[in-house]
């Protein structure tokens, strides 16, 4: 996060979809079909960045992701199915 508030100027919000557990209820990271709190939790945290100019990034188009699949040859639920949500 050091890096994103030494390089934007204003308000500067960081999140996530879930929490992750650290040790609660003896249990890490996001295990499915877990009911506790803290991971159910969206993380928030709120800061300022002042653009120091401490990074220039070199810009570069990214590589082209492999694709296994044509849209919409497989339906809605599998493809959350395939990404362990179902």
């Amino acid at each position: 996060m050091g890096t994103l508030v030494d390089n934007v100027d204003g308000r500067v919000a960081i999140t996530a979809d879930h929490g992750n557990l650290f040790g609660e209820w003896g249990l890490y990271g996001h295990p499915m079909h877990t009911p506790v709190p803290a991971l159910l939790a969206v993380p928030w945290a709120e800061t300022t960045g002042v653009d120091r100019e401490t990074l220039a990034p070199e810009l570069e188009p990214p590589e082209p992701l492999p694709v296994s699949r044509v849209h919409g040859e497989t339906g809605e639920r599998e493809r959350l199915e395939a990404l362990g949500y179902l």
